[in-house]
């Protein structure tokens, strides 16, 4: 396999500028990866070591989301922050002219990704279909777990500490660089503030999709994928098999890994992602 070595990139919107990083321009199915939501994640920390693993026969895009990385740090107040992410996602798309694109997300990128499959046209995104690992848009959480998550203060033993909840061994040599990565980009001018404003509070003891999500997934066409780690400490086992019941078209499952199933196993992941891509009609989705 000959790697592709991501290209950080800009464009302005129009609205808000976007960062994104991106790989195998012209190499088959386009694939965009949508990073997590934990306090310093970005596209190159989720995905920096992933992307080179699918960009020789994928061209591969992994945005900064609104609020991480380089990418804007605006806040639409009104707007929950998975409809930021759909409509940011939605105007990134439109200017790169993409179609057919198959989306993956981690976690809070996953959810966006659920989130988009339950609305009405798919907020519009030229989707052919998604996968999304160890992200629900909402329900299945552990609540306590999360909340030790939402006292990050920035340092390094913060970060260490934040990086134990989404992998296995978060004291494996190969998860070093990234600890110290997270810190750093946690301090990011506008990040924290971002994921600090004060929004509606969350539904806790979520076990099952509102009734909207629900409805919306039950409607929904889309060929979709749900991933579950069976070491994750966040999701409450049993999540992926319930959401993907839920869709006419969804399948579910189980890989070992903890919540960021592809930084314990990329390679693993990678083609899984491989082979759910080969498998699809790559046609935007009704």
């Amino acid at each position: 396999m000959t790697d592709s070595i991501p290209e950080r990139r800009t464009v302005d919107l129009g609205r808000i500028s976007a960062s994104y990083l991106e790989a195998g321009e012209g190499n088959g199915p386009t694939i965009m990866l949508v990073h997590d939501g934990a306090y310093g994640s970005d596209s190159e920390l989720t995905w920096g070591r992933f992307m080179p693993l699918l960009s020789d026969d994928h061209h591969v895009i992994a945005p900064d989301l609104i609020g991480f990385g380089q990418s804007e740090k605006a806040y639409f107040i009104g707007q929950s922050p998975f409809d930021q992410e759909i409509n940011f996602l939605f105007w990134l798309c439109e200017e790169l002219a993409l179609s057919n694109v198959h989306f993956v997300g981690a976690s809070f990128g996953g959810g966006v990704i659920t989130r988009a499959a339950s609305t009405t046209g798919y907020g519009g995104w030229p989707i052919a279909s998604g996968i999304s690992m160890t992200g629900t848009g909402g329900p299945y959480r552990i609540d306590e777990v999360f909340a030790q998550i939402l006292t990050y203060d920035p340092s390094v033993d913060e970060a260490r500490k934040l990086m134990s909840y989404l992998v296995i061994d978060a004291d494996s040599p190969v998860h070093s660089a990234d600890i110290q990565a997270r810190y750093e980009k946690s301090l990011t001018p506008g990040h924290i503030e971002w994921l600090t404003v004060p929004r509606p509070k969350r539904v806790t003891g979520q076990t099952a999709p509102s009734d909207d999500l629900e409805r919306g997934l039950s409607n929904s066409t889309l060929p979709f994928l749900f991933v579950e780690g069976e070491q994750d400490r966040l999701l409450q086992p049993g999540w992926a098999a319930a959401m993907g019941s839920l869709m006419p078209n969804g399948e579910s499952k189980v890989m070992s890994g903890g919540h960021m199933i592809h930084l314990d196993y990329p390679t693993e992941t990678a083609e899984l992602v491989r082979s759910w891509v080969a498998g699809i009609d790559s046609t935007p989705a009704e």
